[in-house]
């Protein structure tokens, strides 16, 4: 090795690195000098003359010193001839370098104390929905402008959630089809709740309080993409389109909820747009693919991720950072104030929200009326009764906005007058692992128009209508049969046909009230089809009633089975054993019907084909002061060819009890036009019929008695085509023009 000069440096820091990262700094001196030493002695062992060394570690500065200046050059000598080179002594031989002292043992290092923590910066970090959010309380609380109506419709979270809802989703532009959903109203411009001014007339129209509760002229009342309130459909209270058997005597179902967004929607022109996940029980989700909320779709999630509480956060939070609020189904609503101070949102249409905490259970709402279920079946989730609020904003942990440093919130519209506008509600809080909220929610509700297109409902087709051939009914007017009276005049009472066509008759034609009789009257009526219905009535015409009757009789046929009472001292010597004897009372009604003056006696007549026959009158006859005869008339042959007298001029009393007369004999009889003929031994003549003496009183029945009899008083039987005739006779003995009254068809004995 040639003369030359070295440096070498060593760096105490990366020394301290590699002896472990100690900063003692005598063992460090100490070992940066022995392997200095080390190094020097062994480049002066290879002819070194100056060997330097330097430690970066030793000037505190951690800067390398400058190194000391180079000697020196000496000047060349002047050439000398060059002597026999001597030989090189031996050299002698290297010393035994030292041993290396052993090295001390280090010292523990003291321990380092623990850095002070930085102050972390909090940052803001939530999101509330852009524009105006309707706060539409429940309807009790709108007793101006209902006016009472309104005290039904309590537990109406439901309904006012998804009135919240539409009145967001149109006032802010997001659903603007069909425009009826739209009342021109921006209710949530109304602070701190909507009242009745934000919205149409109450009653005037569908749609109070976008679609909270109609009024009694519209509510229920649906037409081709016309709507009514969200409660008809959601069957709320069972006052819905399903009534009593919606099973939802109070409040709104989970089920029901979803039913009835869908249908208003689908009734608006809206399909496959809502969808709900059932976030307890056995995992579920109501409605396709199509309507899996965005974040879903975006993740690759599917129905079996609804118990997620993870999932189900950033999912919510997905849907409010795109403007699309999400309906919370809650275990009931038990909240109190948390204490915390108010957050006022800078900048934001909401002005501010207040905390609250969760309560323990409680199934009774005072406020609202609400019935909750604490008992969940987590098979039918869909029959539990929770309470509806709408999702509007989150506060994300650990933010300015969160108190507690490590809880998620939601802010929700809870559509009570008693707690606040923006209700601030704890979803988890990861330090304390409180999942009191998470564990309150049932089911969660999305809607997204993007998922679908609206489409105007259709109406049906009106069906091409069946030929016409019914023809109209015809129904009469008063009777039928109509009757009326001879010689009066007819007024026909008319028909209607059920089509409201005119209805024509024959009536004029066919009926002459001169002549009693049945006539047959047809009405007529012929549709725009020209289908002709008919129909008939029976007008009678009835023959003007006689003068009243003046006489009434009725009689007894008594023969051997029906016997007379006491014949043998009544009627000697009549024999009832063949024949038959007719007794006959007879009585006057009415003695002023200007025709009869007075009775003085009756007439009695008979026609018939007899051979002999006798008048018997009962002895109470004998003691009257009246002449009259009594005939026995035998017909032998025609009609009136003789007569044979049997009494004749009957005087009173005979002491058997009978009248009996001995005069020239005649007999009279009536023919078939009620004519009187007497005939006599010379010929037939006009004469007075028999002429029995009526009782005193002429109004009381009296009686006689018809026989036959032959030539020797022996009984016979009366023909049974026998007729007797009975009249009374006026006071001068002359012919009555009283009606006749018959008794025919005298049974045989």
């Amino acid at each position: 090795m040639t003369d030359a000069s070295s440096v070498v440096v060593i760096d105490s820091e990366k020394l301290s690195t590699i002896q472990g990262g100690t900063t003692n700094s005598d063992q460090t001196d100490f070992f940066v000098a022995n392997v200095a030493e080390q190094f020097r002695a062994y480049y002066i062992a290879q002819g070194g003359i100056n060997a330097r060394y330097y430690s970066l570690g030793t000037t505190g500065s951690g800067s390398q010193p400058e190194p000391e200046p180079e000697p020196e050059p000496q000047p060349e000598p002047e050439p000398q001839p060059e002597p026999e080179p001597e030989p090189m002594p031996e050299p002698e031989p290297e010393p035994e370098p030292e041993p290396m002292p052993e090295p001390e043992p280090e010292p523990e290092p003291e321990p380092m104390p623990e850095p002070e923590p930085e102050e972390i910066q909090k940052v803001s970090n939530y999101n509330l929905l852009d524009g105006a959010i309707p706060n539409w309380l429940q309807p009790t609380n709108y007793n101006n402008p209902m006016g009472g109506y309104e005290a039904t419709f309590n537990a109406w979270c439901s309904p006012t959630t998804a009135a919240n809802h539409l009145g967001y989703m149109v006032d802010n532009s997001f659903l603007t089809l069909p425009p009826v959903l739209n009342d021109g109203v921006i209710a949530g411009n109304t602070q701190p709740n909507a009242d009745y001014t934000s919205t149409i007339g109450w009653d005037t129209a569908h749609g109070w309080g976008d679609y909270l509760l109609d009024g009694p002229t519209y509510r229920g009342v649906t037409a081709i993409n016309v709507v009514t309130d969200f409660g008809w459909y959601m069957n709320t209270n069972n006052l819905g389109v399903n009534g009593a058997t919606a099973n939802s005597a109070v409040g709104t179902k989970i089920s029901n909820v979803y039913n009835g967004y869908v249908e208003f929607y689908k009734e608006s022109g809206w399909n496959n747009v809502v969808g709900m996940a059932y976030n307890k029980g056995v995992p579920q989700f109501l409605g396709t693919a199509n309507e899996f909320p965005q974040y879903w779709k975006n993740n690759g999630h599917n129905s079996t991720i609804t118990l997620d509480k993870d999932v189900f956060l950033l999912t919510v939070q997905d849907e409010i950072d795109n403007n699309r609020p999400v309906v919370g189904c809650y275990k009931g609503w038990n909240i109190t104030s948390a204490g915390y101070s108010d957050i006022v949102f800078n900048g934001e249409q909401e002005a501010n929200a207040t905390f609250f905490n969760f309560g323990a259970f409680n199934a009774n709402n005072g406020e609202t009326g609400e019935v909750y279920t604490e008992t969940i079946d987590n098979e039918n989730l869909g029959d539990a009764l929770g309470h509806s609020v709408l999702i509007v904003g989150y506060i994300k942990r650990g933010s300015l906005e969160d108190p507690e440093g490590n809880t998620d919130w939601l802010i929700v519209r809870d559509n009570q007058v008693n707690t606040t506008r923006n209700v601030i509600v704890p979803f988890e809080n990861v330090s304390t692992s409180d999942l009191t909220g998470w564990n309150n929610i049932l089911a969660s509700l999305y809607l997204n128009f993007n998922n679908s297109a609206h489409a105007y409902i259709e109406p049906e087709p009106e069906p091409e209508p069946e030929p016409d051939t019914t023809a109209p009914v015809i129904n009469l007017t008063g009777d039928n049969p109509y009757i009326i009276t001879e010689g009066t005049t007819y007024t026909d009472p008319g028909a209607t046909a059920d089509t409201g066509e005119t209805v024509t008759n024959n009536s004029d034609s066919v009926v002459n009230t001169s002549v009693p009789e049945d006539y047959t009257v047809t009405y007529t009526a012929t549709d725009a089809a020209g289908n002709t219905g008919t129909a008939t009535r029976i007008v009678r015409v009835e023959a003007a009633a006689a003068p009243a009757e003046a006489v009434s009789l009725r009689y007894t046929v008594y023969n051997s089975s029906n016997p007379i009472a006491q014949p043998a001292d009544r009627y000697p010597g009549l024999d009832l054993g063949n024949t038959n004897v007719v007794h006959i009372e007879a009585k006057l009604n009415n003695q002023e019907t200007g025709i009869i003056n007075a009775i003085c006696g009756w007439d009695v007549n008979f026609n018939g084909p007899v051979s002999k026959a006798d008048w018997l009158l009962p002895p109470e006859y004998g003691n009257m002061n009246h002449n009259f005869n009594i005939y026995t008339i035998q017909v032998s042959g025609g009609f009136g060819s003789s007569a044979v007298p049997k009494y004749n001029n009957m005087t009173e009393g005979n002491a058997d009890g009978t009248i009996r007369g001995t005069t020239t004999p005649y007999f009279s009889m009536s023919n078939g036009t009620n004519k009187v003929f007497a005939a006599t031994a010379s010929g037939v003549s006009l004469a007075d019929n028999v002429v029995i003496p009526a009782p005193a009183d002429p109004s009381q029945w009296f009686t006689l008695f018809y026989a036959r009899a032959d030539d020797s008083g022996e009984t016979l039987p009366i023909p049974t085509t026998s007729e007797i005739l009975v009249s009374p006779r006026d006071g001068n003995y002359g012919a009555s023009d009283v009606t006749t009254v018959s008794i025919t068809n005298i049974p045989s004995a």
